[in-house]
């Protein structure tokens, strides 16, 4: 079985991208590598794997990785929101499957992830994102083969 390394390397070469540089950013719910390419570019390539028992399985099947993905290009397109955009590899897919695993690549966001609310701005900041989630959802005409 190749590691979740070799996994990465792999799955880059079905994308139109030439990675300069590949970094192991962590492991929980699915290893996330940030990519550059030669242009300074950054992805996040993600192996849908996880090590632990934090995610049931069913988050790690093609089908519910292809429907987050086709989610998250709707909120993208029907949103002001800045989120990581999908990008389909070499025959157009979503997901890439190596060594049966999943992996999806997306535009890398900067940002810091905050292990809780720290002030009431933040937490209005927080509401009017949620907010924005609930409208476009409620308003979004889900694909038939959306899978949750």
């Amino acid at each position: 079985m190749l590691n979740t390394h070799d996994v990465a390397i792999e799955a880059l070469t079905c994308y139109s991208i030439t990675y300069q540089s590949i970094d192991h950013i962590g492991q929980n719910a699915n290893t996330i590598y940030k990519v550059t390419d030669e242009e300074s570019n950054c992805y996040s390539l993600r192996i849908h794997l996880s090590k632990n028992d934090s995610m049931e399985r069913i988050w790690s099947e093609e089908k519910v990785i292809h429907s987050e993905m086709i989610w998250l290009e709707s909120l993208i397109n029907d949103t002001d929101l800045v989120l990581p955009s999908p990008i389909k590899n070499n025959i157009g897919e979503y997901v890439t499957k190596i060594a049966d695993m999943n992996c999806t690549l997306v535009k890398w966001v900067e940002g810091e992830q905050k292990q809780f609310v720290p002030t009431v701005n933040d937490a209005e900041y927080v509401g009017k994102l949620i907010g924005k989630l609930h409208k476009q959802s409620s308003i979004w005409k889900v694909p038939q083969s959306f899978t949750r």
